[in-house]
């Protein structure tokens, strides 16, 4: 007897294989701006990278359609599988964060932490709550780390609210 496949577990196992190709297309122009900061060629590459984002992700929200649903998904299927798809995005991006912050550039957190200082400093934000930031201390790669994650899926969830029209398709029969 043929046993017909769990469509939860078909979305995550998509989601996962596109999130994974999602992560690497964040990670590689991520990476492309850090590692060749100088030279407006480099600084356009990474711009289109990012600009492409969106497309990329319909893309993928398309393809997921036309392979695991018959070429029929819904707003709220098409929001949900790029909402999962930038989860797994965010995994991915995790680790290459934590070896920028531990390896490309140690220094990366502290400097920019110190340069926000100095500009609250000359912004004449209150004495009290500068001290309350100097207090708490440099935040950790970790703690950056899993702000980024937050980031990456909050983001992506309001990113597909724009994106997922444009992955819909409706069966006909439908009214």
């Amino acid at each position: 007897m043929e046993q017909t496949p769990n469509p939860l577990l078909s979305k995550y196992k998509y989601a996962a294989n596109y999130g994974l190709y999602l992560g690497l297309y964040i990670a590689l122009f991520y990476l492309w701006g850090i590692l060749f900061q100088q030279g407006a060629l480099s600084r356009i590459i990474t711009t289109l990278g990012w600009i492409g984002l969106p497309f990329f992700c319909v893309f993928l929200v398309k393809n997921y359609r036309n392979k695991a649903l018959e070429g029929y998904i819904r707003y709220g299927q098409a929001w949900s599988f790029g909402l999962w798809m930038f989860v797994f995005a965010s995994l991915i991006m995790a680790v290459v964060h934590y070896l920028h912050f531990e390896l490309i550039q140690p220094d990366y957190i502290k400097d920019n932490y110190n340069q926000a200082l100095i500009l609250l400093e000359q912004m004449n934000y209150p004495q009290e709550q500068l001290d309350t930031l100097i207090k708490f201390g440099v935040p950790s790669s970790i703690q950056f780390v899993f702000s980024y994650i937050w980031f990456y899926i909050i983001g992506g969830a309001f990113l597909f609210l724009i994106l997922s029209p444009f992955a819909v398709r409706k069966d006909l029969l439908e009214n």
